[in-house]
């Protein structure tokens, strides 16, 4: 079967434009009274040194969890602001030396009129807002990362819908390892921006591939894949060991996808982490070639024009394919291959990149492997030992050879 891909727009209910800052709602007390809830540096510090060299063939690393029981019903207070009206819930959330912060809520219910944002103390990066669109069955909700070591928690609610409000924080995760551009960059020099000429001939397809954060720590990368029905259904393929070993509908409801990450020129520009979306459901993975598949929990944004890649699931030999991903959880990279990629006796495909043609590094598990017109046809799985910027050995998951268990 071979299905190429397009998207339509559809009905979306992720958080809308910002109305503001509690810092801008008269009668709050000042950000230095708000209480503060400490995440121990130890922690981060021996999970750094325990983590080590970073595994090529696996998830990028970049944040140790720390559990907690944090909200308004055990730490600071609400506050009612000078027109009666508002009543708003703030915490400080502070980490002494950490690159990030993000949060795993393992409750989250907010009522109509209400709303969670999470901010930087100045206000220079914001997450959110979550409104009562955000309230899952499962009632989680997990955050992008912000920069630094101090984030603010806040919730502003109708002071009559006060009491509807259900909201603990379960996790609070703690950068360790640069998340991309959140420091400074961190994929290999070598690697080939989308926006150079090796992608133009899968512009479509290169709108199709997101970074996935799972489990507020680790990340990989996906492509969002087209159905025969076309109706816009956010499927997202994925690596196996991307979090779906084991535990897989947890960690998928933990699943954070930032959209459109990378450079807007060819080696010129920087990318934003501002298009992003939260949580999804198991669906279906098949271990002999590392394939799973996962339903995101929402319908696609029609802004961030994002596109449903086709797909070949045939096991055809594929004369110079290409991978799509994000290197290090880092801007959005290609990797054209210099050798035909060969489905071998197991469930795999075998290709090769040269020195000069990018690179593939951890984070890029997840990714696509596209065929010379553009389809879907393998999900990067591993590299050969001493593979890097000169050249190295790639091995991706057969579509076709997983497509009974995904069916």
């Amino acid at each position: 079967m071979i299905v190429l891909g397009a998207w339509a727009a559809a009905a979306w209910a992720q958080p809308g434009m910002e109305e503001g800052p509690a810092s801008s709602i008269p009668g709050l007390a000042p950000l230095s009274e708000v209480a503060v809830l400490e995440v121990p540096r130890a922690a981060s510090v021996e999970s750094r040194s325990m983590t080590g060299p970073e595994d090529p063939n696996g998830p990028f690393v970049f944040a140790d969890p720390h559990a907690v029981r944090a909200g308004p019903s055990s730490h600071g207070r609400w506050e009612v602001a000078a027109d009666g009206r508002t009543a708003v819930w703030r915490l400080r959330v502070v980490s002494e030396g950490a690159v990030s912060l993000n949060f795993g809520f393992a409750r989250y219910r907010m009522p109509p009129g209400g709303r969670l944002r999470i901010h930087t103390p100045d206000d220079g990066e914001v997450v959110g807002p979550y409104t009562e669109a955000d309230n899952e069955e499962h009632g989680e909700l997990w955050t992008p990362v912000l920069p630094g070591d101090e984030a603010v928690v806040e919730v502003a609610v109708p002071v009559g819908r006060l009491g509807e409000v259900e909201l603990e924080i379960g996790s609070v995760n703690r950068g360790f390892r640069d998340l991309g551009e959140v420091v400074s960059r961190s994929r290999a020099s070598c690697n080939v921006d989308v926006a150079c000429s090796q992608g133009d001939p899968y512009r479509d397809q290169i709108r199709s591939v997101g970074l996935m954060q799972f489990d507020g720590t680790r990340g990989c990368s996906g492509v969002l894949l087209n159905n025969t029905a076309e109706d816009g259904k956010p499927w997202f393929l994925t690596a196996l060991h991307c979090g779906f070993l084991g535990g897989p509908e947890a960690n998928a409801r933990s699943v954070v996808v930032y959209w459109n990450y990378q450079k807007p020129g060819c080696g010129s520009g920087s990318g934003s982490r501002s298009q992003t979306q939260s949580g999804a459901h198991y669906r279906a993975g098949y271990g002999a070639a590392d394939i799973a598949l996962i339903e995101l929990d929402d319908p696609l944004d029609p802004a961030h024009g994002l596109f449903l890649a086709g797909w070949d699931r045939s096991g055809s030999v594929i004369g110079f394919p290409v991978a799509v991903h994000h290197p290090r959880q880092d801007l959005k990279s290609i990797t054209p291959f210099s050798e035909p990629a060969v489905p071998g006796s197991d469930a795999f495909f075998a290709s090769e990149w040269t020195q000069g043609g990018g690179t593939i590094e951890g984070g890029a598990s997840g990714s696509p492997m596209f065929d010379d017109i553009g389809r879907v046809a393998g999900v990067s799985a591993s590299i050969g030992h001493g593979s890097g910027c000169r050249g190295g050995r790639y091995f991706a998951g057969r579509l076709g050879s997983a497509w009974g268990s995904l069916g």
